[in-house]
């Protein structure tokens, strides 16, 4: 019994309260556990059908800040031409900076 059971029941429909519950978890525990990304890319497709983040983050939990973020990583930006997300931003800044460092290193024993 845990998280994956309780995103069951949420993706499901039931509201987070009930199933907390009905199944004698208490919501500090719940909250403590870490969303995975099959959650919080549901949260932020309800989002983006319509639904508010205050609604979202009474029903399901997380605060309206979480979904927030959750939704402003997911939103496409466009960047020369192409659809990146800053997900896919700050992946490629980490990268850039790997090659960076690499390439200093190999200037230095040319």
């Amino acid at each position: 019994m845990g998280l994956p059971l309780v995103n069951q029941f949420l993706a499901q429909g039931y509201a987070l309260v009930r199933i907390l519950s009905a199944l004698k978890i208490k919501s500090s525990t719940y909250y403590n556990w870490r969303y995975s990304q099959d959650f919080k890319d549901s949260l932020v497709k309800l989002h983006q059908e319509g639904r508010s983040l205050k609604s979202l983050a009474e029903e399901f939990g997380p605060s309206k800040d979480s979904i927030a973020i959750w939704v402003k990583q997911a939103t496409p930006i466009m960047i020369k031409g192409q659809s990146k997300t800053l997900k896919d931003v700050k992946h490629l800044e980490k990268r850039l900076a790997i090659l960076e460092e690499e390439n200093e290193i190999l200037s230095r024993i040319a």
